[in-house]
């Protein structure tokens, strides 16, 4: 072949080999500039802290969420830097997620809760907030005027729900009242309580012990008076929902209640009226009771709030820790000071005491 003819048909090859990288340049340039979606990137982590698992307590806490914080950062847009030449990758393997907040929540509830912190500061008072009593005595009411009226027919039981006001002793009050010219309800009201002259006013519900202290009190010398009141009272009959006085008789968490009051403390809106209904649980509200420091069990001390409930965690009883492995606690036949035990009958001591002073 001629050179002449050669070296035309190489140049010709050449153009083309050039023409063609041209073009591809240009369509993957084209393709770029037309949003040819770029690598993601991964979305910023956001940490959202859990707060304490709820003691068994009747207040209820926010459920967890997986969802960020509300004014968390969310995930960075897209970049908008000049398009750079699209290269062939290798998707890198998705990270494994974090736990969510409800899985770490779950596994907590294997062990247990963390205590969480007091929520509210203590007010100390010089009078506890009047409460007017005098409710009208229906189906299921507890407290020292059931127990007067029961005894008043003889239906006295000393411990437990005996003191409630059941189907037997409405119907004991139906027929005082049929035979009194009273209508015949076969509930307590003023008229009824007067005519039974039972010697106790009707608003005998209302009994709080005044505080023994001036507001300026320490922390130990309120501890000392909630003791010294509970001593007190030693001997004193159980009163399923009674909180006093001493003639009257106490359940565990109503002579708590009174305890507190004598030591120039109101855990409102726990009040004496309320503890004698039918369905209210002082020692639940008493445990779940913001105002109080919750401490680990094994680091009890003199003048805590020990609580005792059954395996699922459901309060039922409460006592105070005298410090020297004794506690004060009205239980059984009558209050007294018995030894401490993490564990007696259906009750198991939780987790967690309550230090009231502090």
């Amino acid at each position: 072949m001629e050179p002449r003819r050669r070296l035309a048909i190489f140049g010709a090859a050449s153009l083309a080999v050039m023409v063609g990288v041209g073009v591809a340049v240009a369509l993957n340039r084209g393709s770029t500039l037309q949003g040819a979606p770029a690598v993601e990137t991964p979305p910023a982590t956001v940490s959202v802290p859990l707060e304490a698992a709820a003691e068994p307590d009747a207040s209820a806490e926010p459920a967890p969420t997986d969802a960020p914080a509300a004014g968390a950062p969310s995930s960075p847009p897209p970049s908008s830097a000049a398009p750079q030449p699209r290269t062939r990758t290798t998707a890198a393997p998705a990270a494994r997620p974090a736990a969510s907040a409800k899985a770490t929540v779950a596994r907590a509830s294997t062990v247990a809760p963390a205590a969480p912190p007091a929520k509210a500061t203590l007010r100390y008072v010089s009078s506890i907030t009047p409460v007017s009593g005098g409710v009208t005595i229906k189906d299921g009411w507890n407290g020292t005027r059931v127990y007067v009226v029961r005894q008043h027919f003889g239906l006295d039981a000393p411990t437990s729900k005996g003191g409630t006001y059941d189907a037997a002793t409405k119907a004991k009050v139906t027929e005082f009242q049929q035979q009194h010219g009273l209508p015949a309800t076969g509930y307590v009201d003023q008229a009824t309580w007067d005519a039974l002259g039972t010697g106790y006013p009707f608003t005998a519900d209302a009994f709080q012990e005044k505080p023994q202290l001036p507001t300026t009190a320490g922390a130990s010398e309120r501890t000392e008076t909630m003791i010294g009141y509970a001593l007190k009272q030693r001997g004193s009959r159980y009163t399923w929902g009674g909180a006093g006085p001493y003639t009257l008789g106490y359940d565990c968490s109503g002579l708590i209640l009174q305890a507190l009051y004598a030591s120039g403390y109101d855990p409102q809106p726990i009040t004496v009226v309320k503890h004698a209904e039918p369905t209210y649980r002082t020692s639940q509200q008493l445990y779940a009771h913001g105002s109080f420091q919750s401490v680990p069990i094994e680091q009890r001390q003199r003048g805590d709030l020990i609580f005792f409930g059954n395996k699922a965690g459901v309060v039922h009883h409460v006592a105070i820790y005298l410090g020297d492995g004794t506690m004060m606690e009205a239980y059984g036949a009558t209050a007294g000071i018995r030894a401490y035990t993490p564990h007696y009958g259906s009750s198991y001591v939780l987790p967690y005491a309550k230090r009231v002073f502090r």
